[in-house]
């Protein structure tokens, strides 16, 4: 907690180089074309750890603000759209947290962390063929990925296919278990 807030000092901190105008965040932007291109991925990197850190704590209506400002300078970054459709489900927003995770997908394609988190959130609404294509599909970027194993194990569960549920999570554990060895 104490290097979490500290984090966040440094960053509200380093937060008046960039300028605040009440909760957002204003993009300074200094004269010459390279050095305001250069400024601006500054001040974007910034804000999104500034996002990461309020989303760890618990922040999440403030989280959402930045994302939401991020995505206003940058709509087509992966990156953005991906954290940015967790938390609307953290939110409850699922349709809308789903239409970004799809958008993320759609700019960086088969890009493990995604997929899962795409395929969660379809399962946690009661999506589950849905969930099944995409964490399979997850699985094929990165067979021995045991975050993607498990939630395709919960997805066959859900649908009651209570053998091939087991046995993915007989891989995990093993995939789980090898990570440790290393």
């Amino acid at each position: 907690m104490l290097i979490r807030t500290t984090s966040l000092l440094s960053l509200v901190c380093a937060a008046g180089l960039i300028g605040c105008q009440g909760n957002s965040v204003v993009l300074n932007k200094p004269a010459g074309s390279r050095v305001a291109e250069n400024q601006q991925k500054s001040d974007l990197a910034m804000m999104f750890s500034l996002a990461q850190l309020r989303e760890g704590d618990d922040q999440l209506v403030e989280a959402k603000a930045t994302y939401e400002e991020l995505l206003a300078a940058e709509p087509q970054n992966a990156e953005y759209n991906h954290r940015y459709g967790v938390l609307l489900c953290k939110l409850g927003d699922y349709k809308k947290g789903i239409e970004s995770l799809r958008t993320a997908d759609s700019i960086q394609p088969n890009n493990v962390d995604i997929l899962n988190d795409l395929g969660f959130a379809c399962m946690v609404t009661d999506r589950n063929d849905l969930a099944i294509s995409v964490l399979e599909t997850a699985l094929e970027s990165d067979p021995r990925n045991a975050r993607a194993t498990n939630n395709l194990a919960m997805a066959h569960g859900y649908q009651g296919d209570f053998d091939e549920a087991f046995s993915l999570f007989s891989h995990c554990l093993l995939y789980t278990s090898d990570a440790a060895d290393e």
